[in-house]
C-alpha cells in the first residue's frame, strides 16, 4: 500500500498514541519508545500494525470526547485482529503478544475478567509457538529496540498471569518464571544485559547494581507466585515454610537501593512502577498475615494485628503522593482493594478508629477518580463500600425514606459523593490530588494533558525503557 490507512491518519491527527504514553505508558512500560513504533508505521511494517492500533485505542479511552469514543471503537476493531493466531508464528509476531498483552491490561482494568483470561491465554499461546522464553532466540536478535519490546512483553506476561491468578481462580495459564540465564529489561542507554541470576546474587556485591524498576517489580512477583503455592500446597513443614517465604518478602524491601526505596525520583517525578511494587508490597504482606493457616490467633495475634493495619496504612498512603491518579495501573486496584478490606476486619471499634476510616476513604477516593477509565475501580469501590456500610452499621443513602433508623452525620458515610480526599473529577474549577484543573478537562475534551503542563514536552513523555 502506498499511503498508511486512514484510522492511522486520524489517529495522527488526534493524537491519540501521545495519550497513551503519557497516561499509560510510565506505569506499563513494554511498548517501545513512540518514535520507533511511528517509523514501524511509517514503513508499512504490517506486524507493528495490531500494536499500533492498541495503543491507539488505550490513548483513546483517556479522551472521553465523541469523535474519540467513535474512533475508539474503529481501534478496537483493528487490534482484535491479534486474537486470530497466525498461521506460520516467526519472531515478528511478538508485536501481535504485545498486542494481546495490552487487550488484556485493558479487560482486566474494566473488570471483564474472562475475556482478560482469554486473551492472556492466546498470548502466552503464541509467546511459546515464536520461542519468546528461550534464551537463544533473544541472542539472535540484533535490533536493540525489538529486543528490549522482547523481553518486556514476555516478563510482562508473567506479572499478568499472577494479577489474572486472583481474580480467575478456573484458569491456570502455565506460565513458569523463565531459567536463571533469562534477561532481564534494560534501560535505554548502553547499560549491561543483566540476567536473573545475576540479580539473586546481586545483593553480595559490595556495590551493588541498580536495576530498573521493572526488575524488581519482576522480583516482586515471583516472591508472590511463592506466596501462592505456599497457600495452596500445606506440607509438613509448612510453618518453615511460611517463614521463609516472610523472609524473602522482607528481603525484598531490606535490599532495595536508596534510589528504589520510595515511589519518588530524585527529581521529585513518580516512578509509577515503584508505585505499583510498594502497594503490592504491602498488599502481599497484609496476605502473609491474613489468608495464610494460622496467620491469626495465638499468643502472637496483636502482633499480627499491628503489622496488618501497619501495611494497610503504608499502602494508602502512597495515594497521598503528588500524582495524576488516572496515571495509575489497573494492576494496582486489587492489592488496594486488599488493604482496606483488611483494614476494616482487623481495626478495633469502628466508631473509635478514625484512621482506618480516614484511610478508607483515600483509598476509595482514589478508586473513584481511577473508575473514570478503568470500571473495574468502580466495581470494587461498590464492594468496598457495602462491606463498610456494614462494620459501620450505616444503611445506604438509596434506603427507603419511611425507614426509622436514624441517618449517619457525615463525618461516617463512606460514599463517594461526601467528604471525599479528592475532589471529584467532573469539578473542572478545583483543583485536586489527581491533577490540576486543566489536566481532568483534557481527559475530557481529548486535548493530550502534557500539551497544557508547565515545562512539559512531547519527547519528555515518551522516553521508553527509563523504568
Amino acid at each position: 500500500m502506498d499511503t498508511l490507512p486512514q484510522w492511522i491518519q486520524d489517529c495522527e491527527s488526534h493524537r491519540s498514541i501521545d495519550s497513551y504514553y503519557y497516561f499509560f505508558h510510565k506505569a506499563h512500560p513494554f511498548a517501545p519508545a513512540k518514535s520507533y513504533m511511528q517509523s514501524r508505521i511509517q514503513s508499512q511494517d504490517a506486524s507493528a500494525v495490531l500494536l499500533y492500533a492498541a495503543m491507539n485505542y488505550v490513548g483513546c479511552m483517556y479522551q472521553q470526547s465523541p469523535p474519540e469514543r467513535d474512533r475508539k471503537a474503529l481501534v478496537l476493531q483493528q487490534a482484535r485482529r491479534a486474537r486470530q493466531p497466525p498461521r506460520t508464528p516467526s519472531p515478528r509476531h511478538v508485536y501481535q503478544v504485545a498486542t494481546l498483552l495490552l487487550l488484556t491490561i485493558v479487560a482486566y482494568g474494566k473488570g471483564e475478567v474472562e475475556e482478560a483470561s482469554d486473551n492472556l491465554e492466546k498470548a502466552i499461546s503464541l509467546a511459546v509457538d515464536i520461542g519468546m522464553d528461550r534464551v537463544d532466540s533473544i541472542t539472535a536478535l540484533r535490533d536493540r529496540e525489538f529486543v528490549e519490546l522482547w523481553k518486556r512483553t514476555y516478563w510482562y506476561l508473567y506479572i499478568m498471569a499472577d494479577a489474572l491468578q486472583d481474580a480467575d481462580t478456573n484458569r491456570d495459564f502455565r506460565l513458569e518464571c523463565p531459567g536463571p540465564d533469562f534477561p532481564l529489561p534494560c534501560t535505554y542507554d548502553s547499560s549491561p544485559q543483566m540476567t536473573l541470576s545475576q540479580f539473586d546474587t546481586a545483593d553480595f556485591e559490595d556495590h551493588a547494581y541498580i536495576f530498573p524498576s521493572l526488575v524488581y517489580l519482576i522480583a516482586l512477583v515471583r516472591i508472590s507466585q511463592s506466596i501462592k503455592r505456599l497457600n495452596a500446597g500445606l506440607g509438613d513443614h509448612f510453618d518453615r515454610a511460611v517463614i521463609r517465604t516472610h523472609a524473602m518478602l522482607m528481603n525484598w524491601k531490606l535490599h532495595l537501593p536508596l534510589e528504589k526505596q520510595s515511589a519518588v525520583t530524585k527529581s521529585g517525578e513518580i516512578d509509577h512502577i515503584m508505585f505499583q511494587s510498594h502497594i503490592l508490597f504491602y498488599s502481599l504482606r497484609v496476605f502473609m498475615h491474613t489468608s495464610l493457616p494460622g496467620s491469626s490467633g495465638g499468643d502472637d495475634e496483636p502482633l499480627r494485628a499491628r503489622t496488618r493495619l501497619e501495611s494497610c496504612e503504608a499502602g494508602a498512603s502512597l495515594l497521598t503522593l503528588p500524582t495524576c491518579l488516572l496515571q495509575m495501573s489497573p494492576l494496582i486496584i486489587k492489592p488496594l482493594s486488599r488493604c482496606a478490606v483488611t483494614s476494616l476486619n482487623t481495626a478495633p471499634p469502628p466508631d473509635s478508629d478514625f484512621h482506618a476510616r480516614n484511610n478508607l476513604r483515600l483509598v476509595l477516593g482514589a478508586m473513584k477518580q481511577v473508575s473514570v477509565v478503568w470500571k473495574g475501580a468502580e466495581q470494587e469501590s461498590q464492594a468496598l463500600k457495602a462491606m463498610a456500610r456494614i462494620a459501620y452499621s450505616i444503611p445506604s443513602l438509596r434506603a427507603p425514606a419511611n425507614l426509622t433508623t436514624s441517618q449517619p452525620s457525615p463525618v461516617d458515610v463512606l460514599s463517594g459523593d461526601i467528604h471525599f480526599q479528592f475532589h471529584d473529577a467532573h469539578y473542572f474549577d478545583q483543583d485536586g490530588d489527581v491533577g490540576t484543573a486543566a489536566e481532568v478537562r483534557d481527559i475530557f475534551v481529548g486535548t493530550p494533558i502534557f500539551e497544557r503542563v508547565s515545562g512539559a514536552s512531547e519527547e519528555a513523555s515518551v522516553l521508553s525503557w527509563q523504568l
